[in-house]
């Protein structure tokens, strides 16, 4: 059983560190260096100053220890569960997603509760392992899913609201709920859902780490957002890539496989690459765009690893990283991590094929809702950024201190 339940958390107290949508930060691992720089100079109490993945964890644990001896960030006075409402716009559309802030028990994956997506990087676990050790607290919440329907929309009127803001153009309320009855109701519905982290896989890794080699009972939890897979506001956007090298498309053997189809412009092959399951993505060789489309996924299964589920086979990430890249264009995805520069901004990615001068640019699809949950609940992981889930979690509204008060 899925085990959540109320915590005593700690909010910034804003009479002291000043207005809250000042404080708040994107998760640790989407904030660039010019940001970075942008959060360190807005507010010397920025949750940045202790989530900055250059920061010294024994450092930031000072700093984390005189904001609570100067009292810039409070306890409440009682365990609860809170709500945050994320009001926001996306191509002309303006959607609302509402979730439940959380302690989950750390599980193993091999439980089959807490469902993983995504491979992870050692080192950015060993640094978040480090932050807690130091730290014992999380300032950031693993972003996680589940399929059935509890509508957190519905318990707004059972809440108190605590403080509203706008952060980067959204607007954000956190509510409080702490009527006996509705914590148990909520505990009481996630105890068979099995859980699917969107994101935070570092986060709840290190802090899986951290409890099996702590096994105190105070370890064992960590701060965790739930949202229903249901939710119109949950929106899964792509990440693009640019692939550095003297690599080109004129190779005879890619229309062996590929449809290949020449377009003016980035418009045009966003809106020529198909909305169905067919693999395809978009291209730019730093002059022309194009729409690359699978022929027959038979064709290119006997390059594919063997034992992976068809599901998992089919995403155009996988068709990219263990088809194209490696087996027509010789560009391993061993080490893309550090080789291949991702973005979610089209502008970005083909920035950086300019700067460059060679190397080519491929624009991705999202993937949808069903590829997501087919693929974790197969127990697959994907390939690195093959998800981006929209809009961000922010970090800093509610704080999880498992140390000594």
């Amino acid at each position: 059983m899925a085990e959540i339940r109320p915590f005593t958390g700690w909010r910034y107290n804003e009479m002291m560190a000043g207005e809250i949508g000042r404080l708040l930060a994107p998760p640790w691992d989407v904030i660039d260096e010019e940001k970075r720089a942008r959060l360190l100079n807005q507010s010397p109490y920025n949750i940045v100053h202790l989530i900055d993945r250059k920061a010294d964890p024994a450092r930031v644990a000072v700093v984390w220890q005189q904001w609570r001896e100067q009292k810039i960030v409070v306890p409440e006075t009682a365990p609860c569960f809170y709500l945050l409402r994320h009001r926001f716009s996306h191509q002309g559309q303006n959607l609302e997603r509402t979730g439940i802030l959380a302690l989950l028990k750390l599980e193993d994956f091999s439980s089959g509760r807490v469902i993983p997506h995504e491979q992870i990087f050692d080192r950015y676990r060993d640094n978040r392992l480090k932050l807690i050790g130091c730290c014992r607290a999380n300032f950031s919440p693993v972003f996680l899913l589940y399929k059935d329907g509890l509508w957190p929309e519905k318990l707004v009127e059972e809440a108190t609201a605590l403080t509203e803001t706008v952060f980067e153009g959204d607007s954000l309320t956190l509510l409080r709920l702490n009527r006996e009855t509705v914590l148990a109701r909520i505990q009481e519905f996630f105890e068979p859902e099995p859980l699917f982290i969107a994101d935070g896989h570092h986060r709840y890794q290190a802090a899986l780490a951290y409890a099996r080699n702590h096994p105190q009972p105070e370890n064992q939890y960590v701060m965790v957002y739930l949202v229903s897979l249901r939710s119109p506001g949950l929106l899964i956007a792509p990440t693009h890539r640019y692939i550095p090298g003297e690599i080109s498309l004129e190779r005879p053997e890619l229309k062996s496989y590929f449809q290949v189809e020449t377009v003016p412009d980035l418009s045009r092959m966003f809106s020529a690459m198909p909305a169905d399951g067919t693999t395809c993505f978009g291209a730019w060789d730093g002059k022309k765009f194009f729409v690359l489309t699978l022929k027959e996924m038979n064709q290119i299964l006997p390059f594919l690893p063997e034992q992976r589920s068809l599901p998992w086979k089919t995403l155009d990430g996988v068709v990219l990283h263990y088809f194209l890249l490696p087996r027509l264009l010789g560009v391993s995805h061993e080490g893309s991590e550090k080789k291949f520069f991702y973005d979610r901004d089209p502008e970005a990615v083909m920035a950086k094929r300019r700067q460059q001068g060679q190397g080519l640019v491929f624009f991705l699809r999202p993937v949808k809702k069903e590829q997501f949950v087919a693929v974790a609940s197969s127990g697959e992981v994907m390939p690195q950024k093959s998800t981006y889930f929209f809009p961000k979690v922010p970090s800093g509204l509610v704080i999880h201190y498992f140390g000594k008060q």
